[in-house]
């Protein structure tokens, strides 16, 4: 293996060999997918545009293969893990979504410095907690730590969706009826955990996440514990920094108690911590937001926060007294379980179990145009919300697809268009656009490896264009337009989903001729990777022109649901993470991706995906 000092060789081969000794692709497919690679006239026959390839196929994320490329791959695998791409930075160290090599389960994983081996085993008795821990569905199990290539790892299963305060921070203040819903869910988590003397000691809103099923999700047990054991012992498992950082990140939500000794992780410390979460959620800022680290100290052990019906009117004055409550400089003076504090939550909102869980969806975002000389574009990184992650949110069930995806047409404002493009614009409106006819989607006969009850969808003939001749006689005349295009939609992915986890679905935009190349891209390495649907934007679309795309998947979630992007002649692919929650029903699932062309809905592309039985 090259060591990083020395510049690695550019054979495709060499990153191929550097990839499989590492254990991240299997030896055995390593030959045909290089023949692939070759096939495909990828524009750089280097490892770079090997590593570019396997990126575009999904086999490698661009983490691992920037990693690859620098000669580090045995740095991708942490014992029985491997690891895919950081998906935040937390007050510890580095988060990364990881894959279990074993089960393929995906999992989070904090890597934090080495500083000592021997409470490493003492960390580990913070696991067998857990594993006589009883199912919750907000509680995510601490359940592996351990040390492997100069690094501690922590290990919880991953957990897609939005924290709390990124959820603020986007939507602003949520609705009293909301919080309550939420937390109340919390409370019932966190008091299973006290009772079998789990304690959290690191309660704030990053740390709590809502799920693609709008149920909370509560992160990092078991670090408190970890950190009050570090603080208290000589030979500490982690280094002064690492703990300073994460004790500095709890301070505004940390107990008075804690404040003045770090040790002190108790059930009324994490009840004052969920009531700064609690504030935090209603007033959009923490109880005490202004002052340096010394003041927010002092503040928390001797002054009384602003009222939260001060910050914001709208909540009942009953909500309002169990938020003082929970905030009780003296220990006593709180609820003495998370139970009461469940009880005087629902008691303050009575019909908050019952209100919906549906908040504001995440604005679209626009990606980058690609380089007009690029032959190919590099699939954009969908990341993944955990604990101390991105921005990004699970999208479930979108209820108002016209306003997400293309926004109304009968408000949506004009673009303005620059005096120096009208004479062209003028020029190129003479010619009307040439709307295609309807194209029905043809089945084949089931296959062998058919899912039962599902029809594998086959690509129905490209549409013949009315009045084509015209159409290429005019823009050879009209050589100042921009080129036009037809524009296939192609859905790749799994069959069949189960539920609880997450498959991904690979849908490109490319010319129809492309299709060959689409189909082993999508499918290589990948055999339970099917096409699930097919269809062609209705119109002749000019580069430049604006595309959005929304998935649909009846009872999911999908991350990042939306993307918009310019089209520029080339294929264009996106991968989207559908996760099938726990409860959805089993059997055929209906989808739908909508494409949308310059702000109007141009073309629906049904699919259908089997959901399996729910395996006990």
């Amino acid at each position: 293996m090259p060591s990083p000092s020395v510049s690695p060789p550019t054979d495709p081969g060499w990153l191929l060999e550097e990839l499989t000794a590492a254990r991240v692709l299997d030896p055995q497919t390593s030959s045909s997918l290089l023949a692939q690679f070759k096939a495909a006239g990828w524009p750089k026959p280097d490892a770079v545009g090997l590593a570019d390839f396997l990126v575009q196929a999904g086999l490698l994320t661009r983490y691992q293969a920037d990693q690859a490329l620098a000669g580090e791959s045995s740095k991708l695998i942490l014992g029985p893990y491997l690891l895919l791409e950081p998906v935040g930075s937390g007050s510890l160290g580095t988060v990364f979504r990881a894959l279990h090599r074993g089960n393929n389960h995906r999992f989070a994983i904090k890597l934090l410095p080495i500083r000592s081996l021997w409470n490493v085993l003492q960390a580990k008795r913070q696991v067998e907690v857990f594993a006589e821990l009883p199912p919750h569905p907000a509680v995510v199990p601490f359940v592996d730590i351990d040390t492997a290539s100069g690094s501690h790892y922590l290990v919880w299963p991953f957990v897609e969706g939005e924290t709390f305060e990124q959820l603020v921070r986007r939507a602003g203040p949520l609705p009293p009826s909301h919080t309550v819903k939420f937390l109340a869910e919390v409370a019932e988590g966190l008091h299973l955990c006290h009772a079998h003397q789990i304690v959290h000691g690191l309660l704030k809103p990053s740390n709590l996440m809502l799920g693609p099923d709008r149920k909370p999700r509560i992160l990092d047990l078991g670090v408190g514990a970890i950190l009050s054991e570090n603080i208290a012992d000589d030979e500490s498992m982690l280094d002064t920094i690492s703990t300073a950082n994460a004790t500095l990140s709890s301070l505004d939500c940390c107990a008075p108690e804690t404040v003045a000794n770090p040790t002190v992780r108790t059930v009324p410390a994490d009840i004052y911590a969920l009531g700064c979460v609690l504030y935090y959620m209603l007033a959009g800022v923490y109880p005490f937001p202004d002052g340096n680290t010394v003041d927010k100290i002092i503040a928390h052990q001797t002054q009384t926060p602003v009222p939260v019906r001060t910050r914001s009117p709208r909540v009942p004055e009953a909500l309002a007294e169990v938020v003082a409550q929970m905030l009780e400089k003296q220990p006593a003076d709180r609820p003495a379980t998370m139970a009461d504090v469940r009880t005087l939550l629902l008691e303050a909102m009575p019909d908050a179990s019952r209100s919906s869980s549906e908040l504001p969806a995440p604005p679209l975002q626009m990606t980058a145009a690609p380089s007009p000389a690029t032959a190919w574009v590099n699939p954009s990184h969908i990341p993944q919300a955990v604990s101390d992650g991105t921005d990004d949110s699970i999208s479930f069930n979108v209820p108002d697809l016209q306003e997400t995806l293309i926004g109304h047409p009968a408000t949506a404002a004009p673009p303005e268009v620059p005096k120096s493009e009208l004479k062209s614009l003028r020029r190129t409106s003479s010619l009307p656009d040439m709307d295609l006819p309807p194209v029905p989607v043809s089945w084949a006969q089931p296959s062998a490896n058919s899912a039962p009850g599902l029809t594998p969808v086959v690509v129905p003939p490209i549409p013949k264009m009315p009045g084509q001749f015209w159409w290429k006689l005019a823009g050879k005349a009209c050589f100042w337009m921009s080129p036009r295009d037809v524009i296939q939609v192609s859905i790749f992915g799994p069959i069949e989903h189960a539920p609880g986890q997450t498959s991904r679905l690979q849908i490109y935009a490319h010319p129809p001729g492309a299709f060959p190349s689409v189909q082993t891209l999508s499918r290589a390495f990948r055999p339970d990777t099917e096409l699930l649907g097919v269809g062609y934007v209705p119109k002749h679309v000019p580069r430049g022109a604006g595309l959005g795309l929304h998935l649909h998947v009846s009872n999911a979630g999908v991350a990042q649901s939306v993307v918009r992007f310019p089209w520029q002649g080339q294929t264009r692919p996106w991968a989207f993470d559908v996760y099938v929650p726990w409860e959805s029903p089993s059997g055929v699932t209906p989808g739908l991706l909508t494409v949308g062309l310059n702000e109007v809905q141009a073309v629906e592309v049904p699919f259908e995906v089997l959901v399996l039985p729910r395996s006990m």
